[in-house]
């Protein structure tokens, strides 16, 4: 598995966590396996994704709400809220993001 794939999924696990439990990102990190076993690469790009999503969540979360028509966007799953909020942080403020993506 690539390594910005590994990341981005240990990005989502985390989001999700944060949603769930309002947990500090340090706390999550500290107690999460899979945190533990990704390299240091990996680690830089999820926390990269994880801390830009939570800042700017609020612009993130207007833009879809806009796209979730006849659904309240706070309806959705903590999963499905938080996938599309990750690549749309990923699409708009990170700059390496490849254009396959």
């Amino acid at each position: 598995m690539g390594t910005r794939r590994h990341a981005r999924e240990l990005a989502l696990q985390l989001l999700y966590q944060h949603e769930l439990t309002k947990a500090s990102l340090e706390d999550m990190k500290a107690h999460f396996e899979g945190w533990r076993g990704a390299s240091e690469s990996e680690k830089a790009f999820a926390d990269q994704l994880v801390v830009g999503t939570l800042d700017h969540r609020d612009e993130i979360d207007a833009q879809l709400e806009k796209q979730t028509a006849h659904w309240r966007f706070d309806r959705l799953a903590a999963v499905d809220r938080n996938i599309p909020r990750l690549a749309l942080f990923e699409l708009l403020h990170t700059q390496d993001t490849p254009p396959a993506v």
